[in-house]
């Protein structure tokens, strides 16, 4: 980076990055443990109402270890899956700064798969609570692993599903039902919205990046080709930039936010390249009013030197960041060419397909313009 303006908007982004993925996340899997253990002493307590009415029955008991077994188990996947978004969240944020060498990033590098005891202490504390859960049902309820015979069953009311009353047993069949079906409604529905915001945010980068103009001008006098960036923006990527990660593929996230990293170095390294150029001027002014008034009146020896060697400074600096820009947006143009191809599959409006008019006045003009620089 060539200067520490330009690492401004990466160290923003670095710090909306670690509140999403560190403190966020964390906060979910410590609320995910507290549901947990809730829904662990909620079914406790049916437990023992339930108890009051039907003491001998076995089979209510063992509906209720299975409960048990699957609140915990889905509160420690969850938990887990949290663990895996944040290792990918910090992994992607670790591909955006890896391009700057600022040495506040070196954190920000290490790979994702650490704070690995928070996880562990959870899922720990909750086979703790599932291991006591499950001895209290075991002692209030009677339960052996033994299956007792079919004639035992007959013999001993309340010992199997069927001893239970029609209604009790129809309310339980009819709670799972409702509870895989809600599942399975929230889950179809979370993919929908997250397939539909991917697209939305798909097609927001690429009516950007589509508007950024990369244009090759006149090249240097050695040969070496020059190119200015015109109508950058980047107000679409930084307004989904908590989303991206999260919701497109990690390829096509590496290569947006390495392209918008070269395009956003090298449009600030455009305007230095310009102030450079408007001070290589005011020097040569500076010398030419200096070699007019030498003339006339006397001159201290050292300030022609230190024009020119605030002239060669400039010009050492200018050529420097334009060959960093003749890199950077070749480079940028060639990842710009590969997004747009990526992003164009997901609508059919393409806006380079469009044809393109201009108003009449002006259309005998635009078709000469147009047939002049396919020509040339």
């Amino acid at each position: 980076m060539s200067e520490p303006r330009d690492e401004e908007a990466w160290l923003r982004t670095q710090y909306e990055m670690a509140h999403h993925d560190i403190w966020w996340v964390k906060a979910q899997q410590m609320k995910v443990g507290h549901w947990t253990l809730l829904l662990l002493a909620a079914l406790v307590a049916v437990g023992e109402l339930i108890k009051k009415d039907w003491p001998g029955s076995s089979a209510l008991g063992w509906v209720l270890v299975g409960l048990s077994v699957a609140v915990t188990s889905l509160g420690v996947a969850h938990v887990w899956d949290l663990y895996a978004t944040l290792v990918r969240s910090r992994n992607r944020a670790a591909l955006i700064v890896r391009p700057l060498k600022d040495p506040a990033f070196d954190d920000a590098k290490r790979t994702g798969k650490r704070h690995l005891s928070f996880p562990i202490a959870i899922t720990a504390l909750l086979l703790g609570a599932l291991t006591l859960t499950l001895l209290h049902f075991i002692a209030a309820w009677h339960l052996s692993v033994t299956t007792a015979t079919v004639d035992d069953q007959g013999l001993h009311q309340g010992n199997s599903l069927m001893a239970l009353p029609t209604e009790v047993i129809a309310a339980l069949f009819g709670a799972g039902a409702g509870a895989v079906s809600s599942v399975g409604i929230e889950w179809g529905k979370s993919v929908i919205r997250r397939r539909r915001r991917a697209k939305a945010i798909k097609v927001a980068l690429y009516y950007e990046i589509f508007g950024h103009s990369i244009v090759p001008v006149d090249p240097a006098p050695d040969g070496q080709p020059n190119f200015v960036v015109l109508g950058f923006a980047r107000a679409s990527y930084d307004a989904y930039l908590d989303e991206i990660p999260d919701l497109l593929q990690e390829g096509l996230v590496g290569d947006a936010s390495t392209y918008y990293a070269k395009v956003t170095t090298a449009a600030s390294q455009q305007a230095l390249i310009e102030d450079d150029i408007t001070k290589a001027r005011e020097v040569a002014r500076k010398l030419g009013r200096l070699g007019m008034e030498s003339s006339r009146l006397p001159v201290p020896e050292d300030e022609p030197e230190l024009l020119k060697q605030e002239a060669r400074q400039v010009a050492d600096r200018m050529s420097k960041v334009m060959a960093q820009n003749r890199i950077l947006l070749s480079v940028a143009l060639w990842q710009q060419e590969q997004l747009l191809a990526t992003l164009r599959k997901e609508f059919k409006d393409d806006p380079s397909e469009r044809p393109l008019n201009v108003p009449p006045k002006y259309r005998e003009w635009a078709r000469t313009a147009i047939e002049k620089q396919l020509s040339g």
